[in-house]
């Protein structure tokens, strides 16, 4: 799956570099562990968090509420499954045109163009921000803050012994609903938990000295 993450790094002119070296204790090796720690220290305990990661991706323009990466221009191209024309005339498109006389292509919904894949979306400006110009905002609390070679990770939280991940076989429809409202009760818990532990490890660091980076990653 991927995830949303933000990484703080000091102010400077070569972030990806920062960035890699922020994210490298956490990447996954064999079954899951840090690929450099082998087991995790006491700021990684649960083994790696990612396997790939880039700045922006799905999450690009995530902070400016009034940009949308699938409506920019840069972010279209031609679609290759009907080369512009809206309608797909390979064997695969006739095939289905012949049962379905509506069908036009179904890589662009007959438009033409399509919105590239979000590996492939332009850099914005937007995903790299000074720290101390972000504003809490606890529906936009990453999955995963990666700050000096440590991490808050939110899965790191259903560790929690008394998360009841699994029913029974002959768990009976009000024991399903008990489950399901402990589950609830436990999530709401860990959200509030999360978010709060997030945002004020920003607090610990905001200042001009340090700028925060939108991370996709995928784990």
């Amino acid at each position: 799956m991927h995830y949303l993450a933000y990484a703080i790094i000091p102010v400077s002119t070569g972030i990806d570099h920062l960035v890699a070296q922020l994210l490298a204790p956490f990447e996954e090796g064999p079954e899951g562990l840090p690929q450099r720690e082998c087991g995790g220290d006491e700021n990684n305990p649960y083994g790696g968090i990612w396997d790939w990661y880039q700045i922006g991706g799905r999450w690009t323009g995530y902070l400016n509420n009034d940009y949308d990466p699938e409506k920019d221009p840069q972010n279209i191209e031609t679609c290759n499954l009907c080369n512009g024309t809206g309608q797909r005339e390979d064997e695969i498109g006739k095939d289905i045109r012949s049962k379905d006389p509506s069908y036009t292509c179904n890589g662009c919904s007959g438009k033409g163009v399509k919105t590239k894949w979000p590996t492939q979306w332009k850099h914005h400006v937007g995903d790299i921000i000074p720290l101390d110009s972000l504003e809490r905002d606890d529906e936009k609390t990453p999955h995963t803050l990666f700050f000096g070679r440590q991490a808050i990770d939110k899965a790191w939280s259903y560790t929690d012994p008394e998360f009841p991940r699994w029913g029974t076989e002959d768990e009976n429809e009000d024991e399903k609903k008990i489950r399901r409202e402990k589950i609830d009760k436990i999530e709401t818990r860990i959200r509030k938990a999360h978010s709060e532990a997030v945002w004020s490890k920003i607090d610990d660091f905001r200042s001009k000295d340090y700028m925060l980076v939108v991370i996709d990653y995928h784990s």
